[in-house]
């Protein structure tokens, strides 16, 4: 009766241990499946965080370089008296300023623009057209040419020494010349001609010379130019010990005294040493000695000539 107990409890373990096993497979499974679910997830999170992380990089990388780029000017010309201005930019732009030499600035407002054209005329003569764009980071570009357009009246001046070399050449004949110094009078030169030139002398101290040229077809230009004149250095030969004594003085420097034998055209050059000079020039037997002295000041203003001779 014992036995028959036994047999029964021992049978009914092997019953629950069976049943333990199989819990314990299903617990196992369900883990399993829950930790790949888990890992799956993770895996999704990384990935979506890496291109995350990768979409700003490129959208922060597009955003400096768009902050950092600088806009674009060209300048084209069309036909001969115009210029066809082009700025554009991946940013918005600010405002473009432009301007003729040192002359007054236009502005165009940018108005939100990525894209501006704007047709210029070009001056007569040589300019510089100047161009400066802002975009709406702060970002500046700058640019200058150079545009040359033939006028129709040259007008060009140079002081030599005292004088004031003035050039005139037109497109069609120049009707008539004037010119003044300062608030002096007008002066008028009729000339007729394509072409004309004259000197005017300087008086001392400084001036300006103010030129005006109009041509047969009633087009005008007008030049003008700051000088300064100086004295004239003055020169005197005297008779000495079978020499002429050659003097000369300026009030600034002396820069040169020539003195010219006229028998054979020989020209001697003297270089002086400040504002005065004097030199003994032998005299030759059986010559009348005839000769010219004319001295140079540093400003390039020659004395009046001086003429002697001596026959020995």
């Amino acid at each position: 009766m014992n036995q028959i107990l036994s047999t029964e409890d021992l049978n009914n373990k092997k019953k629950k241990n069976k049943g333990n096993r199989a819990n314990t497979k299903d617990i196992k499974s369900v883990i399993k499946f829950f930790a790949i679910i888990l890992i799956l997830f993770g895996v999704l999170i990384t990935a979506n965080s890496a291109f995350a992380i990768f979409k700003g990089n490129n959208v922060a990388n597009t955003s400096e370089q768009q902050s950092t780029e600088k806009p674009e000017i060209q300048l084209e010309n069309k036909g001969e008296d115009q210029v066809i201005l082009t700025v554009m930019h991946v940013n918005e732009i600010r405002d473009v300023i432009y301007y003729w030499n040192n002359e007054d600035v236009e502005t165009i407002s940018g108005e939100k623009r990525k894209y501006i054209q704007k047709k210029i005329e070009i001056p007569k003569g040589e300019n510089v057209l100047n161009v400066k764009v802002t975009d709406v980071n702060g970002q500046v570009a700058e640019y200058s040419q150079n545009f040359t357009l033939k006028k129709d009246i040259d007008i060009t001046m140079e002081q030599s020494g005292n004088n004031v070399k003035v050039k005139v050449i037109g497109t069609s004949n120049i009707k008539n010349i004037e010119y003044k110094w300062d608030n002096d009078e007008t002066k008028t030169i009729d000339v007729n001609e394509q072409e004309y030139s004259f000197e005017v002398e300087v008086s001392l101290g400084e001036h300006e010379l103010i030129v005006k040229a109009t041509d047969v077809n009633s087009n005008t230009e007008e030049k003008k130019i700051t000088v300064t004149g100086t004295t004239k250095p003055t020169v005197t030969i005297e008779a000495g010990d079978g020499a002429y004594i050659i003097k000369a003085h300026d009030d600034v420097a002396l820069d040169r005294v020539e003195i010219e034998t006229v028998a054979d055209g020989k020209v001697t050059k003297m270089r002086p040493d400040g504002k005065d000079f004097e030199y003994n020039f032998p005299l030759k037997e059986g010559d009348e000695n005839y000769i010219k002295v004319t001295a140079y000041n540093t400003k390039g203003v020659p004395s009046v000539t001086r003429k002697a001779k001596w026959r020995k």
